[in-house]
């Protein structure tokens, strides 16, 4: 069984129209999906969209949770962004795979940028079975995933 990577992708844009149908259609299937205008042919292997849920839609901007397999799909996002001509942001973890950071594709300038943690980075971060707290730099937390984000945002894109 493959490992899953979980997906919080945020589309922006003038236009929304066709991510919305896009998304629409993720969630009429069982089976992972990607829009027919995707080349998979010039992926490294394909990454499928599965379990899609809107968390926030307002006016520009729509947000999205999904899972992928093994990996974030920023490849298929940026096809995805650059034929509708939308920017998205990308946070991802995998962290059974030492894997969480950030891609951000800005359609205006067709650029992309991925940020992400170090195996180093994210193995800095320990939790302790007794309390059920995780430690990071003499501090504790009760989320990991907090530790990360903010490691996250010390970087620079």
């Amino acid at each position: 069984m493959a490992n899953n990577c979980w997906n919080t992708i945020t589309f922006s844009g003038n236009d929304l129209t066709a991510i919305k149908q896009i998304i629409k259609e993720t969630t009429e299937t069982d089976e992972g999906y990607l829009p027919s205008f995707v080349d998979i042919s010039d992926l490294s292997y394909p990454k499928y969209l599965f379990d899609v849920y809107v968390l926030y839609e307002d006016g520009p901007i729509i947000t999205i949770n999904c899972w992928t397999k093994w990996s974030p799909p920023t490849e298929e996002l940026i096809q995805i962004c650059r034929h509708l001509k939308i920017n998205c942001s990308c946070l991802y973890e995998e962290l059974g795979m030492g894997i969480f950071g950030r891609m951000e594709y800005d359609c205006t300038t067709d650029t992309a940028n991925d940020i992400f943690l170090s195996e180093e980075e994210i193995s800095s971060v320990n939790y302790d079975d007794d309390t059920g707290l995780y430690s990071y730099d003499g501090e504790l937390y009760e989320s990991d995933t907090e530790i990360y984000s903010e490691m996250l945002e010390n970087k620079t894109f």
